[in-house]
């Protein structure tokens, strides 16, 4: 048996994606757990680490050096900085 790659851009292909869908869930499962699995609070720290950066460059930037945010309330333009 010889296996030859396609040659090209090849669009996803949603029938092999379908018959395979259950390794695909597996893959993303995994991945997912693995990633959290190490920390104490889990998938919650995806939420916690922004907020603390968020806290902490606020304070930093916005009381201790007073850098202006143009009339945005500060958190929320350090947050948006943050998401770019």
């Amino acid at each position: 048996m010889i296996i030859k790659s396609k040659t090209g851009w090849q669009l996803i292909d949603f029938r092999e994606l379908k018959e395979y869908r259950d390794l695909f869930y597996f893959l993303v499962a995994r991945d997912i757990k693995v990633r959290y699995k190490q920390t104490v609070l889990g998938g919650l720290w995806a939420v916690i680490q922004p907020f603390f950066s968020m806290v902490v460059f606020t304070l930093f930037f916005g009381k201790l050096a007073k850098i202006p945010s143009d009339g945005v309330p500060y958190p929320v333009f350090n947050f948006s900085a943050m998401v770019d």
